[in-house]
C-alpha cells in the first residue's frame, strides 16, 4: 500500500509556478554566471561581444572620421550622382558595422553630420540605423533566441516579468521599448540582442527603433556638423544628464511593472488563474 502511494505521488504533474496561488514555487538552485554562460554557449559570447566591441571601437573610429568623410564627399566639384553614391556608401557602411556590432551608432551619426550636414547626415544615419537594427535582430534570432528562451523558461520569475512587460499590454510595451531606444546611454547592439531574445515582435522592434533613435541620431549629427577637430569633441553635458535620467525612468517603470506582476501571481490574482465568477 505504501509503495502505491509513493508511485501515485511521483506520477503527479509538476506544479505550474504561474498557477500556484500561494507563490510557494521554488526557483532553480542558485547558479553562477559562469554556469549560465556555459549553457548559453554562442548566445553568451554574442552578448559579450556586442557589449564590449562597440564600447571600445569608437576610439579608433573617431580618428578616422575626417578621412572617411573626405572619401564619402568626394572633391568640391563632385556631381549630384557622386554625392548620392557617397550617401549610399555611408548608409551601407553604417548598416553593416552597426548591425554586426562593430562601431557604435552615435559615432557614425556624428560622421554623417560632419560629412553631409544635419539634415542629410541625420536622415541617412537613421536609415542606416534601421537597417542595422534589423541585421542585429536577425543575428540574435539565429544565434541566441532559442538558448535564451530556454534559459528564461527555466526561471519562472524571469518569465513572469518578461510576459508582464511585453505581452500584457502591447502599447505599454511599445512605449517602454521606444523610451529604451531613446536613452543615449542605451547600447544599440546589446539592445538589439535583448529585444530579440526576450521575444519582442519585429514590427514593434522597428517602430521603437525608428521613433526612439531619431532624436539621438539627429543630435549626434548636429554635434558632428559643429566639429572641426574630433580630438576635442565630447558629448554635451545635457546629453549625459538626459541619458542618466532616462535610464533611471526606464528602470523605474520596468521595476514597477515587475513588482506588480510578481505580486499578482504570488497572491493568486492573475486573471488566467482566477476562479470563474458565479452568476
Amino acid at each position: 500500500m505504501e509503495t502505491d502511494v509513493v508511485e501515485s505521488e511521483s506520477q503527479q504533474d509538476p506544479v505550474d509556478p504561474k498557477s500556484d496561488p500561494q507563490g510557494d514555487f521554488e526557483q532553480p538552485e542558485h547558479e553562477s554566471i559562469t554556469q549560465i554562460a556555459k549553457r548559453l554557449g554562442p548566445a553568451a559570447w554574442l552578448g559579450i561581444a556586442w557589449a564590449v566591441v562597440p564600447a571600445t571601437s569608437w576610439i579608433w573610429f573617431v580618428a578616422l572620421i575626417p578621412a572617411i568623410s573626405g572619401f564619402l564627399q568626394g572633391d568640391e566639384n563632385a556631381s549630384a550622382g557622386r554625392q548620392a553614391m557617397g550617401i549610399s556608401a555611408y548608409i551601407t557602411m553604417f548598416a553593416l558595422t552597426a548591425g554586426f556590432g562593430i562601431v557604435p551608432t552615435l559615432t557614425q551619426a556624428a560622421l554623417g553630420g560632419y560629412a553631409f550636414g544635419v539634415g542629410i547626415g541625420g536622415s541617412a544615419g537613421l536609415v542606416g540605423i534601421t537597417i542595422a537594427a534589423i541585421i542585429g535582430y536577425a543575428l540574435a534570432n539565429k544565434i541566441a533566441k532559442d538558448r535564451v528562451e530556454t534559459e528564461i523558461h527555466s526561471h519562472p520569475k524571469a518569465e513572469i516579468v518578461r510576459d508582464a512587460i511585453l505581452c500584457e499590454n502591447k502599447w505599454q510595451a511599445l512605449g517602454i521599448l521606444t523610451l529604451l531606444r531613446a536613452t543615449p546611454t542605451s547600447p544599440f547592439s546589446l539592445t538589439n540582442y535583448a529585444m530579440n531574445v526576450f521575444g519582442v515582435k519585429l514590427w514593434m522592434f522597428i517602430i521603437a527603433t525608428v521613433v526612439g533613435m531619431a532624436p539621438r541620431t539627429f543630435v549626434a549629427a548636429w554635434i558632428g556638423s559643429q566639429a572641426s577637430d574630433f580630438s576635442e569633441v565630447d558629448k554635451p553635458k545635457w546629453m549625459i544628464v538626459a541619458g542618466i535620467v532616462m535610464t533611471l525612468v526606464v528602470l523605474f517603470i520596468i521595476a514597477h511593472i515587475s513588482k506588480k506582476a510578481l505580486h499578482r501571481i504570488t497572491n493568486g490574482d492573475s486573471s488566467s488563474n482566477a476562479d470563474p465568477v458565479s452568476p
